[in-house]
């Protein structure tokens, strides 16, 4: 399945977007028994990301640009939350999925909506960024914290 905005105005995506994760909400509301997501803490995906031979997950980082460019976790994407509802089907079902924000909390809606488009596996970020305690990457590639 796709799904595609193109031609339309931003402000039609975002209005579809919208309507499209609140589709998914309710969805996820009805079938939450059968489709869940999990929890991941920043130490384990520290882990992750520094074994080289697990590439098999994705981290999206659901935060507005401007926050993305400031500093993100290495090797992170980023839909920001208000645009997944309609970006959700460009994404790769078969990978995992670990959604991030900056307290953890927006990122669980993001995960409602990935469960609810048919993502298996599907991680948040316990506590987000705020519990993210080693070196980000930003858009010019030197690292900050």
């Amino acid at each position: 399945m796709s799904c595609s905005f193109r031609g339309y105005s931003v402000r039609t995506q975002a209005l579809l977007g919208i309507m499209a994760m609140a589709a998914a909400l309710a969805l996820g509301a009805q079938v939450a028994h059968a489709v869940a997501y999990e929890e991941i803490s920043a130490v384990e995906l520290k882990d992750r990301i520094d074994d080289k031979d697990d590439t098999g997950f994705l981290i999206l980082d659901i935060r507005d640009p401007e926050d993305y460019q400031a500093g993100h976790l290495p090797g992170a994407i980023n839909i920001p939350l208000k645009t997944l509802g309609y970006r959700v089907y460009s994404l790769d079902k078969t990978r995992e999925v670990i959604a991030y924000c900056d307290h953890g909390i927006q990122s669980r809606v993001a995960c409602q909506v990935l469960t609810s488009a048919g993502f298996k596996d599907v991680y948040n970020l316990t506590g987000g960024l705020d519990a993210w305690t080693y070196p980000l990457e930003v858009q010019n590639g030197r690292a900050s914290i």
